[in-house]
């Protein structure tokens, strides 16, 4: 397993120490009482119902169970020394606040020869030319504004995703279907969108990428005498990462009891063997999958 310790990273632009970061509190802020959950669902009513600031232990392990679970308030949650786990239908935990800013009603004026296509949501001019009524298109044009005040501490447990699906194999005797599938790469557990977030005594760990499918063979119809090819295997996915921070602005802080690391890439998929069937010539085996890649174990998704 990668891993890395807190002196090997920077948060944002420097590194930040925790005591110094954390927003203070104004005498009109009132620490919500204690919420326990068990489980997903009321993880969510919690988050919903707490003030700021309020603390949320878990009673037990949680699994995500394909809900992504966005955090828009500023919260302490304590796992307990339980593990949250992130299913691969799941779009983990994502701290984000944001609003929409500058919103503008758009008017659009287009004439006969334009029609609505409804397929592909948008407006095109079609060959023949449109239905000989004049088209308006209504539509809302805005920006989003993110709160990076926000502040969220996770402490004292684990948030892990589940590794990435495998490839299927290949369909022998098929034109289009016969090479493997490329594995899976799982989303990062922990996105960091906007504000503060702050890990102590935390475990993050991506998944692992998928394996690749293995490659069957295709055959040659209008060669009989020489034998089907093999097909290509698939390539393996990649590492996931365990944190994905999207703005500058965000800011991230991880403290030296806690440990952060990216799943491990997946292997490529065997190649296909040629078809057994053939009169006098073999035909050539396919070409094995490439192994996924390995990715950082905290992935900023802006340039630095």
């Amino acid at each position: 397993m990668l891993s890395i310790m807190p002196s090997d990273l920077y948060v944002s632009a420097k590194n930040i120490n925790i005591a110094e970061s954390a927003p203070s509190r104004g005498t009109n802020d009132v620490l919500s009482k204690e919420i326990y959950v068990s489980d997903i669902f009321e993880l969510l009513q919690a988050l919903d119902n707490t003030s700021p600031w309020g603390k949320i232990f878990l009673k037990n392990d949680i699994n995500m169970s394909g809900v992504t679970l966005v955090i828009k308030k500023s919260v302490v949650i304590d796992l307990n020394g339980h593990s949250i786990f992130v299913d691969k239908n799941s779009g983990g935990i994502v701290i984000e606040s944001k609003y929409s800013a500058d919103k503008k009603k758009i008017i659009r004026e287009y004439s006969s020869d334009y029609t609505w296509n409804e397929n592909k949501h948008k407006v095109e001019k079609p060959f023949f030319g449109g239905d000989g009524y004049n088209l308006t298109i209504v539509d809302y044009e805005e920006r989003n504004e993110y709160n990076d005040d926000l502040y969220v501490m996770i402490k004292n447990g684990s948030v892990t995703h589940e590794e990435g699906g495998n490839g299927s194999d290949g369909e022998p005797g098929t034109w289009l279907k016969c090479s493997g599938k490329n594995g899976e790469t799982p989303s990062a557990p922990i996105t960091l969108n906007s504000g503060v977030l702050s890990l102590s005594n935390m475990k993050v760990m991506g998944g692992n990428g998928g394996q690749g499918g293995n490659g069957s063979h295709y055959p040659w119809p209008h060669l009989p005498f020489s034998g089907g090819c093999g097909a290509d295997g698939g390539d393996g996915g990649n590492g996931g990462s365990a944190i994905s921070v999207k703005r500058r602005e965000a800011k991230l802080i991880i403290d030296k009891n806690s440990q952060i690391s990216a799943g491990l890439p997946g292997s490529g998929g065997k190649y296909g063997e040629p078809s057994s069937e053939y009169w006098f010539y073999k035909s050539k085996p396919g070409v094995n999958g490439k192994r996924g890649k390995i990715n950082p174990n905290i992935e900023y998704k802006y340039k630095k």
